[in-house]
């Protein structure tokens, strides 16, 4: 079995929502965060995790993707501002999808709750 590669990232940094109501009851905040690949690999991700016990996280998500497409959720546009809703104590992911070999990924998020 081979080994998975270590330094695959190109964006991974973690980014803390900081709405309030968005922390679980020790205060660790809900948070989204992405990948991309190296060029051997296919795929990147974008993940979000709402970290609350209480409230839904919505999520207005407006991607730059250049040698990228969404793959999974099915059916997004990514050409402009989609929605997620994240369910509490839940996660989202969006898979993304390598379709050049040079690639480049910025994301906007602004969050609301969905009451």
């Amino acid at each position: 079995m081979r080994d998975a590669p270590r330094n695959r990232v190109l964006y991974d940094a973690r980014k803390e929502i900081d709405a309030e109501g968005f922390a679980d009851e020790d205060g660790e905040k809900s948070y989204y965060m992405g990948s991309t690949t190296e060029e051997d690999l296919s795929y990147g991700w974008i993940y979000t995790s709402n970290e609350s016990e209480e409230n839904v996280l919505k999520n207005q998500i407006s991607l730059s993707l250049e040698g990228l497409e969404v793959a999974y959720p099915a059916g997004i546009d990514a050409s402009g501002p989609f929605d997620i809703t994240v369910e509490p104590e839940s996660d989202h992911l969006i898979i993304l999808r390598k379709t050049a070999k040079d690639v480049d990924l910025n994301i906007e998020v602004t969050t609301y709750s969905v009451e």
